[in-house]
């Protein structure tokens, strides 16, 4: 996503400076992976390159023509951007993640092997950078609980990753603006919505009435509203996106009914896999039991605390 196709002066292109602001005013901070890095570097010395050339190129024709054209230094005038330098003039904390010796075993095997997310097609080249890219992300996500991996690339974004990625709690996003909608499940409350959906995921996807199939992995939560009863049970309504685990989306309204942090019912409406519309559904396991022997001396205090 980082990808020119011109020399970058002053600051970062556009989109991707809007989106690195709106990282830092939500609190994530952005992680570049050297390779990634190392590849944004590799394009920027090429246009870096042939603006020179444009400007000596300018010169000798203004000279040809007998105007007068003050000499100067290409090298010198024009620079290549420093990208950790632009990611801190956004205002964003940005760190350098360096490929692991792990990162590179594991990328190296399963390019030989063409194992996911690696294609199994052989006129494919091997992309072990993508694949390091990949390793990385995975370790990154596994150590912070969640990552959010914004990339294009087939390698980074095909189903044959959804069941590692899922596993190790990275979401995967080809736009800016799908980043932007995952960026909510790293709200406070949109975290609590992940960690209950979470509890019950492999019993959804075992569940037939739903399409969700192993790898399958919440990547979106909109719009969270939390109800207490006064029985001990909260109960939480969101706009959700799932990744089904196949290459599809899943989009529905759910409600969650949990107590503590353990979820016992949740339902399923409007659900949308693509253009198909799927019927509503309930999933519900043993709803617990509550002690609430003492709700009217509850009620009695807070009527006293503010004033009856």
């Amino acid at each position: 996503m980082l990808y020119a196709d011109s020399l970058i002066k002053g600051r970062l292109p556009a989109q991707v400076f809007e989106f690195v602001q709106t990282c830092s005013n939500k609190g994530h901070d952005i992680c570049i992976p050297e390779t990634t890095k190392l590849e944004f570097d590799r394009k920027q010395v090429r246009c870096l390159e042939q603006k020179i050339g444009d400007l000596n190129r300018a010169r000798d024709s203004l000279v040809e023509y007998g105007v007068k054209c003050d000499d100067f230094d290409g090298p010198e005038l024009v620079k290549a951007p420093d990208l950790m330098a632009l990611m801190c003039d956004a205002g964003v904390k940005c760190t350098l993640e360096f490929p692991a010796i792990e990162d590179f075993k594991v990328a190296h095997r399963k390019a030989c092997f063409r194992e996911p997310p690696a294609s199994p097609d052989k006129t494919k080249s091997d992309e072990m950078r993508d694949l390091v890219i990949w390793e990385t992300a995975l370790r990154v996500a596994k150590a912070e609980d969640c990552a959010i991996l914004v990339s294009r690339d087939k390698v980074h974004t095909h189903h044959r990753g959804d069941k590692e990625a899922s596993s190790h709690g990275l979401i995967r996003c080809n736009s800016f603006e799908r980043a932007y909608e995952s960026l909510s499940i790293e709200t406070a409350s949109g975290a609590k919505v992940r960690d209950l959906v979470a509890q019950i995921l492999p019993d959804l996807i075992d569940d037939d009435r739903v399409p969700l199939v192993e790898g399958a992995q919440l990547i979106s939560v909109k719009g969270p509203r939390f109800v207490d009863s006064d029985k001990g049970l909260t109960t939480v309504r969101a706009e959700t996106m799932f990744s089904v685990g196949n290459g599809s989306e899943l989009t529905s309204a759910i409600t969650l009914e949990y107590s503590g942090l353990s979820p016992f019912c949740v339902k399923f409406e409007d659900i949308h896999v693509g253009d198909t519309h799927i019927p509503d559904f309930c999933y519900e396991v043993a709803k617990p039991l509550f002690d609430i022997s003492d709700i009217d001396e509850r009620k009695r205090g807070l009527k006293e605390l503010f004033g009856d």
